[in-house]
């Protein structure tokens, strides 16, 4: 019996999330990916199930660009669709359009593990659409939080001092541009 490709992308994708819930991530993102990447509807779902534990256990950097090309925003889980926004306000940022990236950040929760980031994210945004004190906010904001448990940075619930640092003195660095701009 021939097995269609979409049939093989929604098998991928429960695969994807059996082996995510066993705790085998390095496996399991083989998978997610196989199934995200496959463009069907009804497979990506399935996959995106898993897109916490993998970006939280694997870090971000291999699945970013498979979900800014191939997922939707309706295609996630509500505890999840934070990752989808965090990565496209990245994205936005980068391509130097901070409007997008700002109205991206700004559906992000408090609650979700890399809200620091966000902020960071956010503050810079403004700083570009000139809204100076709303940036100085955002990064006073983000110095605050960083060092707090309740957030998670780049992998494996770990974080070293040097990520954490790193992320404070970006963000001491942005209240510095703001006052020199402002």
């Amino acid at each position: 019996r021939r097995v269609s490709a979409e049939q093989k992308a929604v098998a991928y994708g429960g695969v994807a999330s059996e082996l995510t819930m066993q705790g085998m991530y390095g496996s399991a993102s083989y998978f997610y990916l196989k199934a995200v990447g496959s463009g069907f509807d009804e497979a990506i779902p399935i996959a995106l199930q898993s897109t916490q534990k993998l970006v939280e256990n694997l870090g971000g950097g291999m699945f970013k660009k498979y979900i800014l090309k191939y997922t939707r925003l309706d295609q996630y889980p509500a505890d999840q669709k934070d990752y989808y926004l965090y990565y496209l306000s990245l994205e936005h940022l980068l391509d130097n359009r901070a409007g997008g990236a700002l109205n991206a950040a700004m559906k992000i929760s408090p609650d979700f593990a890399y809200y620091p980031q966000v902020l960071f994210v956010r503050g810079t945004s403004k700083l570009m659409l000139n809204r100076v004190q709303e940036g100085v906010d955002d990064f006073t904001r983000c110095t605050e939080m960083v060092f707090s448990m309740k957030y998670k940075y780049y992998h494996a619930e770990k974080s070293t001092e040097y990520e954490r640092e790193d992320l404070y003195n970006r963000c001491l660095a942005g209240v510095g541009r703001a006052h020199c701009q402002g």
